[in-house]
């Protein structure tokens, strides 16, 4: 199968495209991938490798104290940001977490779901401020739980990475290995801290960016209410993207719907060689 992607942009990657300056590689806005999903799953399929690093602390700032943030049992118990009723709470909710289907929460929002199980003030500040960066919206009361609950699953198994020589790693990884498949790629087309102005090297300002291209909200029911690789009443027409298909988060749902898309042409491709159907075209 004769496969050609075009990319309206002059360079592959878009919000996955690094820039480099003086040696330093700078993401476009700050960048993880949190490992065990979809996007983990092709990487390997692919063969692609990286190196990357895992942060061997994290740190919640609370009333201008800072305090190692409870991600394990070990720091949890040491920790003086919860309380003994905190802490007990926490490790119930987090016991229960490993038996929990995320999918039975796909129709609560993540402020409603926080609110239904947890009762002590601490914790509950705990899981919102975890909540917000996890789901990439303050919005808790639209987004469905199912992604927080997932997400949160996943991390306390699987380690997050941060991809050496920033995403744009990955992005040219997946370009040599398309074009060793046979692909043909046509590329065209605040106040942090105070004193951080004095530290500052280099800036990289874009006065605009969309950090994910839906958000599954509790009124569409999670996941499932994202629109299906398969254009509907418009044949051979396939969509893949962060905000197809129902798997997976920001790149794991890219990766998961890009492969859906590709075993649909697959497919396609040999039921064409019996039918004389015409060719499919794919937008992403």
């Amino acid at each position: 199968m004769a496969v050609t992607l075009f990319e309206q942009a002059s360079h592959l990657g878009g919000r996955a495209a690094a820039q480099s300056h003086d040696g330093f590689w700078f993401n476009r806005g700050i960048h993880a991938l949190y490992t065990g999903g979809a996007a983990s799953e092709v990487l390997a399929e692919l063969g692609i490798r990286y190196l990357y690093g895992i942060p061997r602390a994290s740190f919640m700032l609370q009333r201008h104290g800072l305090y190692p943030f409870p991600a394990s049992p070990l720091t949890l118990l040491g920790t003086r940001l919860l309380s003994a009723s905190d802490k007990l709470e926490l490790l119930r909710l987090l016991a229960g977490l490993w038996r929990m289907d995320p999918r039975q929460v796909a129709h609560t929002s993540v402020q409603d779901w926080v609110e239904g199980v947890v009762r002590r003030p601490p914790v509950r500040q705990l899981l919102i401020a975890l909540a917000r960066p996890f789901v990439y919206s303050a919005a808790l009361d639209l987004v469905s739980a199912e992604v927080f609950v997932a997400k949160l699953q996943r991390t306390l198994t699987h380690p997050i990475h941060y991809i050496d020589g920033g995403w744009q790693t990955l992005v040219e990884a997946l370009r040599r290995t398309a074009e060793a498949a046979g692909a043909h790629l046509i590329a065209s087309s605040g106040t942090v801290q105070p004193g951080w102005h004095d530290l500052l090297v280099k800036r990289v300002y874009l006065p605009r960016i969309e950090a994910v291209g839906m958000l599954p909200t509790a009124q569409g029911g999670g996941f499932a209410g994202r629109p299906e690789p398969e254009v509907p009443n418009l044949a051979n027409l396939y969509l893949a993207g962060d905000w197809i298909g129902g798997e997976g988060f920001l790149a794991d749902a890219s990766l998961a719907s890009a492969r859906q898309v590709a075993q649909l042409l697959v497919a396609h491709d040999w039921r064409a060689l019996q039918t004389h159907e015409q060719p499919v075209l794919v937008t992403s």
